[in-house]
C-alpha cells in the first residue's frame, strides 16, 4: 500500500475523522471544519472520550493519545508496526489529552511519532514525540501545563516509557529523573521530566517520563532563542585527532570548550553509575562571539543499575576508570587534561569532593529516593524490586565515589570535618549553609571557616579540639578529623 499524502494526513489530523465522513469536499468546507476542531471542547477529543472515568479519577497524572488503528498498525506505515522508521513522513495525526488529579487540563491535536534508540525494538512498549504544529490548530501546550512552567514554551513533548531491565531481570523505573535530579543538583543542565501514566487508544501502557525535546524548545527555555550550533561525530572526530595529537594539552589549550560544564557532566555519570555515558549534547550559541561549547545531560537510564557488569553490587562499579577508557571525545579529553595539567586535576578534586560535601548529600539522596519510591507506590508499579538495589546505591555511593577520586587523583587521605551544635541550628562552613550534624571530607591543609548562618542571642563559644573559640567565625586547618561544636546557654 502507498504511504498516505503527508497533506491529506495533516486535513485528518485536523478535521478528526470528518474527512472520512465526505465532509471535507473543497478548500472552503476544508476552513469550516477547521474551526470546528479548533471550538472542539477539550471533553470531547477522542483522547479525552477513551479514557475510563475510574482511570481519569484517582490522583496523579495522565496522559491519554488518540490515533485511528491503521496510524498504529497497518503494516506499511503503522507507527507500532514499523517501530525503527524514522522522519517526518512517520508522523501520523493523533490528539492528546492531559489530566492532573483527575481534572482535564488541556486537549489538543498533535503529530506522533515513535521516539528512541535501542528501545524502539527492545521494550514491551514504545515511547513518543509529541509536535505542537500550528497546521494541528495548537503550536505548543498552554503555558504553565507541565513542570512548572519552567521549559515553556513547550512546542515538543515526549513521552518515554522510561523502562530497562538489568542483567538479572528487574525492570528499573524513573531511572533518568533521578539521574537528572543528581545532575541538576551538581550543577549540569538537563531536561525537565515529570512522571505520568500513560495511555494510547484507551489502553494503559503504564508510568511513563514526560520529558521536554533538548533541542529548539529546550533552547528556547533555557537561553531565550534557538541559534546555537550542535556539535555533530564528524565534529567530534575532528576534536578527538586534535587533542590526541596535541604534544601538551591544558586547560588554556581547551578554551573552545566549557571545562565547567564538562566536569559537571563527568561527576553526574561517575557518582550515578551510567554504564552507557556518552549521550549528552553539545551546544555552542551563535549569537555570542566568544561562545564556548557546553554539554546538556541526556538519556541517563543506564544508570545505578550496573547494567552490563553484573556486579553484585551496583554502587561500586569503578565508573571514573570506566567512563574514561572509552573511544569518545569527552573521554580523551578530560584523561589528557588530568594527566598533562596539575590545575585541572586540582579543579577536578575541588570539584568532586565540593558536590559531595554540599550539592548530592544523604539528605538529597533520601529525600529524593523517598520522592520516587512514593511515585511508584503512588502509579502501583507491579515491578518494585529495584527499590531495594536503588537505595543501596544511594546510600554506599557518596563513600565509594570519594574512594575512587582519592584513588584515581592521588590525593592525600581526606580527614572528616563534623559540626555539632542543638537542633535547628544553621551554620555556614566555607559560605554554604549546613544544619547541625553535617560532615565533610576535606583535603589535608585545607582551611575551613566555620560561622553561624543566624544571629543566636544564647550563644556562648566554639569548642574546637577541647579549645574554646569565644569569637562569631572559627578558621581552622585540618590536618586530621575535626569535630567544631557551637555551645548555647541553656534556654530560660
Amino acid at each position: 500500500m502507498p504511504q498516505p499524502n503527508p497533506r491529506l494526513l495533516t486535513v485528518a489530523a485536523l478535521c478528526l475523522g470528518l474527512l472520512a465522513a465526505g465532509l471535507v469536499a473543497d478548500n472552503a468546507a476544508w476552513l469550516s471544519s477547521l474551526r470546528t476542531v479548533v471550538q472542539r471542547s477539550p471533553s470531547q477529543f477522542p483522547s479525552t472520550l477513551v479514557v475510563p472515568p475510574f482511570e481519569s479519577s484517582p490522583s496523579g497524572s495522565l496522559l491519554s493519545v488518540y490515533t485511528e488503528d491503521r496510524y498504529l498498525h497497518d503494516p506499511d506505515y503503522g507507527l507500532l508496526a514499523n517501530p525503527t522508521r524514522r522522519g517526518r513522513a512517520w508522523e501520523h495525526p493523533a490528539t492528546v489529552s492531559y489530566f492532573e488529579d483527575g481534572d482535564l487540563r488541556f486537549a489538543s491535536n498533535v503529530g506522533l511519532r515513535v521516539h528512541g534508540g535501542t528501545s524502539r525494538t527492545g521494550s514491551p512498549v514504545q515511547s513518543f514525540r509529541l509536535y505542537f504544529r500550528p497546521e494541528y490548530t495548537s503550536s505548543q501546550l498552554p503555558p504553565g501545563t507541565l513542570f512548572g512552567g519552567r521549559a515553556d514554551p513547550l512546542t515538543r513533548l515526549l513521552a518515554l516509557n522510561d523502562l530497562r531491565r538489568d542483567q538479572r531481570g528487574r525492570w528499573w523505573h524513573l531511572v533518568n529523573p533521578l539521574a537528572y535530579d543528581i545532575a541538576r543538583r551538581i550543577g549540569a543542565l538537563t531536561p525537565e521530566t515529570h512522571p505520568a501514566a500513560f495511555m494510547l487508544n484507551g489502553e494503559l501502557q503504564g508510568l511513563y517520563v514526560l520529558t521536554e525535546y533538548l533541542r529548539s524548545p529546550f533552547l528556547v527555555s533555557r537561553f531565550g532563542h534557538d541559534d546555537f550550533d550542535r556539535a555533530d561525530e564528524a565534529r567530534r572526530r575532528l576534536w578527538m585527532r586534535n587533542v590526541t595529537a596535541a604534544p601538551s594539552f591544558t586547560m588554556a589549550d581547551a578554551d573552545s570548550f566549557d571545562i565547567e560544564s564538562l566536569t559537571r557532566w563527568f561527576i553526574s555519570v561517575v557518582f550515578c553509575g551510567t554504564s552507557d555515558p556518552y549521550q549528552a549534547v553539545m551546544f555552542r550559541d551563535r549569537t555570542q562571539p566568544d561562545a564556548r561549547w557546553f554539554w546538556v545531560n541526556w538519556d541517563m537510564d543506564h544508570s545505578f543499575m550496573d547494567l552490563y557488569r553484573r556486579d553484585l553490587d551496583p554502587w561500586s562499579q569503578d565508573s571514573f576508570s570506566g567512563t574514561l577508557r572509552w573511544p569518545a571525545f569527552e573521554a580523551r579529553i578530560i584523561r589528557r587534561l588530568i594527566d598533562g595539567d596539575p590545575l585541572y586535576r586540582e579543579y577536578l578534586a575541588g570539584a568532586f569532593l565540593d558536590a559531595l560535601n554540599y550539592r548530592i548529600t544523604p539528605a538529597f539522596l533520601n529525600e529524593r529516593y523517598r520522592h520516587y519510591r512514593a511515585v511508584a507506590e503512588q502509579y502501583e508499579l507491579e515491578n518494585q524490586r529495584y527499590l531495594e538495589i536503588l537505595a543501596e546505591f544511594l546510600a554506599y555511593r557518596p563513600t565509594y565515589v570519594r574512594g575512587m577520586v582519592v584513588r584515581h587523583l592521588n590525593l592525600d587521605p581526606l580527614h572528616r570535618v563534623r559540626l555539632e551544635g542543638p537542633p535547628g541550628v544553621t551554620f555556614r562552613i566555607d559560605d554554604r549553609p549546613v544544619s547541625s550534624g553535617f560532615s565533610g571530607w576535606y583535603r589535608q591543609g585545607t582551611e575551613v571557616v566555620v560561622e553561624l548562618a543566624e544571629t543566636a542571642d544564647r550563644f556562648l563559644h566554639w569548642s574546637v579540639g577541647g579549645r574554646r573559640v569565644p569569637s562569631r567565625e572559627v578558621r581552622q586547618r585540618v590536618v586530621g578529623d575535626l569535630v567544631i561544636e557551637a555551645e548555647f546557654r541553656p534556654a530560660a
